[in-house]
């Protein structure tokens, strides 16, 4: 029989990793994390590879080898790195990554037929309520806008060509009669867009070396 047959299994483990008084590197243990989409905690030796770290995370969460890449440091590690040559100590945190494919077709330019919309811009008028009202010869004050319904006293309509507007609860009452006296009159119509220019004719094909 041998003589390591007496001792248990840890026990032999150790005896056989020591040399002289200290264990070697290779039988040290060291605590990394490892962030996929969760953080798994490894329990790994320096002399590990990292290759080993990919096996090790293909076996907790089913990560293709050939698909991962880890990083460390902001640095891809290759496969055949051994952890302690690569800067990875204990409590260290490896990124692993999966490979992607290319990226897709270039999208293809799209011509516009009609002119660009102008966005309405908001003018800034000071003492502007002051036109929201008239004095009369005997001075009485009276009210030029009309008061909103539905959002009550302080909110007034805005007056359109045709309609007035409440731009809080968007509330409209269109003119039946036709429009009255101060009521805006309608913008003159968009002047239509440049016609496209005219195809340019097909130039004569050059004849190729016989």
């Amino acid at each position: 029989a041998r003589a390591f047959d007496r001792f248990p299994r840890p026990v032999l483990f150790l005896l056989r990793c020591k040399e002289g008084t200290g264990i070697t590197a290779e039988c040290r243990k060291m605590q990394i994390f490892v962030r996929t989409d969760r953080t798994h905690l490894l329990e790994v030796s320096p002399a590990q590879t990292v290759a080993d770290v990919k096996t090790a995370v293909e076996a907790l969460q089913g990560l293709d080898v050939a698909e991962q890449r880890i990083l460390f440091n902001g640095i891809q590690l290759e496969d055949s790195q051994v952890l302690a040559e690569a800067g990875v100590s204990d409590d260290s945190t490896l990124m692993c990554m999966l490979r992607l494919l290319g990226g897709a077709k270039k999208r293809k330019k799209k011509t516009y037929t009609k002119p660009k919309k102008q966005k309405h811009k908001h003018k800034k008028i000071k003492l502007r309520v002051l036109k929201f009202y008239k004095v009369d010869d005997s001075g009485k004050v009276q009210r030029l806008r009309k008061q909103c319904p539905n959002c009550g006293p302080g909110t007034f309509m805005a007056t359109h060509f045709d309609r007035v507007y409440c731009g809080k609860c968007a509330n409209t009452f269109v003119y039946e009669g036709g429009a009255p006296a101060g009521a805006p009159k309608p913008k003159a119509a968009a002047a239509p867009a440049a016609a496209a220019a005219p195809e340019a004719p097909a130039g004569k094909g050059k004849k190729g070396k016989k």
